[in-house]
């Protein structure tokens, strides 16, 4: 008894307010009909009627409609057709729209933002142009273009596709493809009501994410070849252009390098087998040259290479050892380097340079035998910083 009241309720409140309950349909497509004008000079007038229903959901304010725009060219090569937005009519009335360019799509949205459609029937009515979309072959000029949208929000119930030609005109040949992107069903007819003109039916309804695309082949002449044909031909092959300009620079390159140091000198070409060296320029004070840009002062090494230049000039002998050393033994380093000066009876008797002499003044103040050793006693590092100074104001 008590699910029966409750019934019943439930019942009157219905029948009560149902009058004032809108009926609303759902969103949907029932026609949509483009009809394309080819101008002689290759511009493509478009325009595009959608007569939708409108439910509050998919079309709540208006349209949303993408054209690609980025096309391939005939090597693979892609480039960018040019857009331009005409008009927009909502029931044969001038509606506010958007046109904008992202991604290689053109993205326009028609409708007033800051209102909804009424729920109901609804035609909107868009123009635009389109340029460089015809592609010129050897022996005929090609019209491809995807005239009902693939990724249209709703399946379409009727559909027509017209293509206006230039007066006196007539296509080689044409064809149209159906169904889902990249598919190729052929389910339309075509009809020839005029010489210049065709028009593409399809023969079912197209679901979602189904369209048309409409391919016809052109006498050569009837439509201009702009000028940006070339630019679009050249950007058609960039990839190769760059590609030879890139192994022509740097083959141009290597050669000439191979030419200007990799060629082997004429063997009649006669060059000094030896080199003069100023007599007051030692080994030391060559060292000290080349790397008195990397190094602030000398090191050991500018004094070893003077007493050797020393010895070869007959002022000085010298003698290498290494001998075990009890405080090596101990830190891990079994030997003792030493090197051992010693002054010559005859001396030569010509000018040395500043280094030389001056380590040659330091043997004969030791009594004419002296050693370096890997620990310098403390006369000896008093020495060699004496040396190194003369050597630095050399």
């Amino acid at each position: 008894m008590k699910c029966f009241l409750q019934g019943s309720i439930i019942f009157l409140l219905l029948v009560t307010f149902m009058p004032y309950v809108e009926a609303r349909e759902a969103d949907s497509t029932t026609g949509l009909h483009v009809t394309i004008d080819v101008k002689p000079d290759g511009n493509l007038i478009i325009t595009e009627q959608f007569d939708i229903t409108a439910g509050g959901y998919i079309f709540k304010h208006g349209i949303f409609r993408r054209i690609p725009l980025l096309l391939k060219g005939r090597y693979g090569g892609e480039y960018l057709a040019g857009f331009k937005m005409l008009s927009a009519q909502l029931n044969n009335t001038s509606t506010p729209y958007q046109a904008t360019i992202s991604n290689g799509k053109a993205i326009i949205k028609v409708g007033d933002p800051e209102k909804e459609l009424d729920y109901g029937p609804a035609s909107f009515v868009i123009t635009y142009q389109l340029s460089d979309e015809i592609r010129f072959f050897q022996n005929y000029d090609e019209l491809y273009f995807n005239a009902i949208p693939h990724q249209w929000a709703t399946s379409i119930d009727k559909s027509t596709v017209v293509v206006n030609l230039p007066e006196q005109t007539k296509a080689l040949k044409y064809k149209a493809y159906t169904g889902f992107y990249k598919e190729k069903e052929e389910n339309y007819i075509v009809e020839n009501p005029e010489q210049n003109q065709f028009r593409f039916t399809p023969t079912q309804e197209l679901g979602l994410g189904q369209g048309m695309t409409i391919v016809l082949a052109l006498p050569k002449g009837i439509t201009d070849q702009p000028s940006v044909f070339y630019f679009i031909f050249l950007l058609d092959l960039l990839e190769w252009i760059l590609l030879i300009t890139f192994v022509a620079t740097v083959g141009s390159f290597v050669y000439w390098s191979w030419r200007k140091v990799g060629i082997y000198p004429d063997e009649n070409i006669k060059t000094s087998d030896t080199i003069d060296v100023p007599s007051e320029i030692s080994p030391a004070i060559i060292n000290y040259i080349l790397n008195h840009a990397i190094f602030s002062n000398s090191t050991m090494r500018d004094l070893t290479s003077a007493s050797t230049h020393l010895a070869i000039k007959g002022y000085l002998d010298l003698k290498y050892e290494y001998l075990p050393d009890d405080s090596g033994i101990k830190e891990g380093s079994f030997y003792t380097h030493t090197l051992t000066l010693s002054l010559k009876t005859n001396l030569p008797n010509t000018s040395l340079p500043k280094n030389e002499q001056c380590i040659l003044d330091w043997v004969i103040k030791q009594g004419g035998v002296t050693k370096l050793a890997v620990k310098i006693e403390r006369k000896i590092e008093n020495s060699l910083n004496f040396f190194l100074v003369r050597l630095a104001k050399i």
